[in-house]
């Protein structure tokens, strides 16, 4: 009978002690969702502004420019770590690229084939708030090196391909994401990007180029991240 009678007892001491060792086992769960990598596959709608330029090494043809481009599209995928406490750092490749809409030249010539596309690897930055929310706003900047930048130039007499590399881009964003499941994460995001001052020389002919050149723009994206 004592046995009977000390049973619940027993069972309200072992449930004190379970909810105790479950507090900091949910807390350490939590920290290691958290804290973890993962990678984040993306797509977008880019504007790109428009740009004047000067041209060099084309006889009787050297002056200034300006290109005007359509909307266009981008992609690519990042690599990142998210540290636990609203900080995540991520390495990420993208591919941009927007239609000539027109390109003008000082002798009065007028271009209005082409595409304007870039590849750039940033190393990215981002701080996440709400963490605790399943909808989280958060803003990010990133530091880009260009692998490369291109513009393709198409009119019935030629098709001219200037190019160039090593230059250094820089980006701002904003967005918010929300939780699809444990490890999915869905991100709807602004982003402004810019690289000022581009050198692009003709493809096989170092001699004539398009230099000073900018390429900036706007970028609305979604993204996917795994947590793994």
């Amino acid at each position: 009978m004592k046995m009977i009678r000390n049973a619940p007892r027993c069972t309200l001491l072992s449930g004190a002690v379970a909810a105790l060792l479950a507090s900091p086992l949910a807390a350490l769960s939590a920290e290691a969702r958290d804290g973890n990598w993962y990678v984040k596959p993306t797509i977008g709608y880019t504007t790109l502004s428009s740009s004047s330029f000067d041209r060099t090494g084309f006889p009787a043809q050297d002056g200034s420019g300006r290109g005007e481009f359509d909307s266009g599209y981008m992609a690519g995928i990042g690599l990142g770590y998210r540290y636990g406490n609203g900080w995540s750092a991520e390495l990420a490749w993208e591919y941009r690229s927007n239609d000539v809409d027109q390109v003008s030249f000082s002798d009065g010539s007028v271009i209005s084939d082409g595409d304007f596309a870039s590849n750039i690897i940033y190393l990215n930055g981002y701080y996440i708030f709400k963490r605790e929310s399943s909808w989280r706003p958060y803003v990010g900047a990133g530091f880009g090196y260009i692998q490369e930048l291109d513009i393709d130039i198409n009119s019935p007499a030629s098709n001219t391909s200037f190019s160039g590399d090593g230059e250094v881009a820089l980006q701002a964003m904003a967005g918010v994401e929300f939780d699809l499941g444990e490890r999915w994460r869905l991100q709807g995001e602004a982003r402004y990007v810019t690289a000022t001052g581009n050198d692009l020389d003709v493809e096989g002919d170092g001699g004539r180029r398009i230099t000073d050149i900018d390429y900036d723009g706007f970028i609305l994206g979604v993204n996917l991240a795994f947590d793994f």
